[in-house]
């Protein structure tokens, strides 16, 4: 027998039960000041909707059953593992600042009924009168099939990157080592894109009756509008709870805390931000193809020179030799003095001392040395000091050219659509040259040391940032981007 409540979309019914839910679990979060229930009553609220909307409704068809287990799965997951975490952890860092506050703490609880109202959207209409009344077609159909399949890719990506990320840590003395193991090899955030899956998955199993035609009218529209669900939960994760939360701070954290800061830069350079990509192609993947296909987008990207409370002192850097500062490594300076800047690692990623034609017509010298780092922003002040010229290489890229205008010193090189820069060895303070490789040894004018690490022309492995010079013996930096200035 179907049950008909308040609306027979199951709208209000299913929004006043997990307002009553969320609130009885708020009343004992903030009175007790305990937060070991706050994740635990979001993801079985999930549960409770769907097991009083697949009750109420009457109909118990293979669709609507394997949806309403699909959610409550999830929500059962999800909750228990967010309570067994916060059983070892302790209490919820999120509510520091929140826990002795009543309306900002309940604010939370509000936007956790709205996120498990949304969300459950598709279950709740597929289970609701409007939709049952109509002929539904046999579970099986292709979008059912590719529901159910990327179900299990889903929750098993949500499932398998939690346990990884929980025994990594567990088992890591150092709690600030990175997981860069299993799914996290791939992918910065598993889970989430996961997660994201998952809800387009039930989506897709529940708009099945309104896209084979089965379901007319506002009950059709209504499936359809049920996509809000899984969209909301991507905006939710990509833009406000999510990613935004744990990038830039995250890596603004370890970069000042020196929290193995050079090998997470080199984590983010070849792991993709969401969508589980193979770390060898994505490294040499242009940055306009990160910023964009792959969603990495600048609210994500964290730059020292902008976003670091200690680029505050890069003003003493700017002052030059004449304000007492002690150069250091990182910073960068030419022989006049108009220009320094700090590169964004405390040592760069690759050192290279190229013998090659070109790079003895630009040094003026021997050879020419380049150390590689991560693209980073140059304060604006530099800017003036310095000037650009651009010349083609014999690949068909675009190599621009920094120097300074006083001196004439180059700076540094770089590439258009790649992801590090060229910074030429000799400005840096402190430059270990003992890891230099030597390349294009085969037009060396002065002798080489039996003991460096040499290739006779382009090498074949250049530290996975590229070749450090073209064929022919342009020199490029190893995979570099055009400079972007402070502004």
């Amino acid at each position: 027998m179907v049950i008909h409540v308040l609306d027979n979309y199951y709208l209000a019914i299913t929004l006043l039960i997990t307002i009553g839910y969320q609130l009885f679990f708020f009343a004992i979060a903030f009175s007790l000041k305990f937060d070991k229930l706050t994740d635990f009553a979001g993801g079985t609220n999930f549960v409770v909707l769907a097991i009083i909307t697949l009750a109420f409704s009457g109909h118990h068809n293979a669709r609507q059953i394997v949806a309403s287990l699909f959610i409550m799965i999830w929500g059962l997951r999800l909750s228990a593992f967010l309570l067994f975490r916060i059983l070892k952890t302790g209490k919820d860092d999120r509510f520091d600042d929140k826990r002795d506050k009543f309306f900002p703490f309940l604010g939370f609880w509000v936007f956790q009924m709205l996120w498990v109202w949304t969300v459950s959207l598709p279950v709740t209409v597929l289970n609701s009168p409007n939709v049952t009344r109509y002929p539904q077609p046999a579970f099986g159909t292709g979008r059912d099939i590719a529901g159910v399949i990327l179900y299990a890719i889903g929750i098993t990506m949500e499932s398998v990157s939690d346990v990884q990320k929980y025994l990594f840590k567990a088992r890591q003395s150092d709690k600030s080592a990175i997981c860069d193991k299993g799914f996290f090899s791939w992918t910065r955030h598993p889970n989430y894109f996961g997660e994201i899956i998952i809800q387009f998955a039930i989506f897709m199993i529940a708009v099945t009756p309104a896209a084979n035609g089965y379901v007319k009218g506002q009950a059709y529209k209504a499936l359809y509008a049920t996509i809000l669900g899984a969209f909301f939960l991507t905006i939710l994760l990509m833009f406000v709870s999510g990613l935004t939360l744990q990038e830039r701070p995250g890596a603004k954290k370890r970069y000042e805390k020196g929290s193995h800061w050079e090998e997470y830069a080199r984590y983010l350079n070849r792991t993709s931000i969401l969508i589980p990509f193979p770390p060898q192609l994505y490294e040499k993947m242009p940055t306009l193809l990160k910023r964009t296909i792959f969603l990495e987008f600048p609210i994500y990207v964290f730059d020292p020179a902008k976003h670091s409370d200690g680029a505050k002192g890069q003003s003493a850097a700017e002052e030059g030799e004449s304000s007492g500062h002690k150069p250091s490594q990182g910073d960068n300076r030419q022989k006049c003095g108009a220009i320094a800047f700090k590169t964004p690692l405390r040592e760069p990623l690759a050192i290279y001392i190229c013998h090659c034609d070109e790079c003895r017509r630009q040094s003026s010298s021997a050879f020419g040395c380049s150390a590689i780092f991560p693209t980073f922003s140059i304060p604006k002040k530099m800017k003036d000091a310095m000037s650009v010229y651009s010349r083609p290489t014999a690949s068909g890229h675009s190599l621009n050219c920094y120097f300074c205008k006083s001196c004439g010193t180059r700076l540094i090189h770089s590439t258009p659509g790649k992801n590090v820069v060229s910074v030429k060895g000799g400005c840096i303070q402190g430059l270990d040259w003992s890891k230099a490789r030597h390349i294009w040894c085969k037009r060396a004018m002065v002798p080489i040391p039996e003991s460096v690490e040499r290739d006779e022309e382009e090498p074949a492995d250049t530290f996975g940032y590229g070749a450090a010079v073209n064929s022919g013996g342009d020199e490029v930096p190893v995979g570099g981007i055009g400079i972007q200035m402070a502004e």
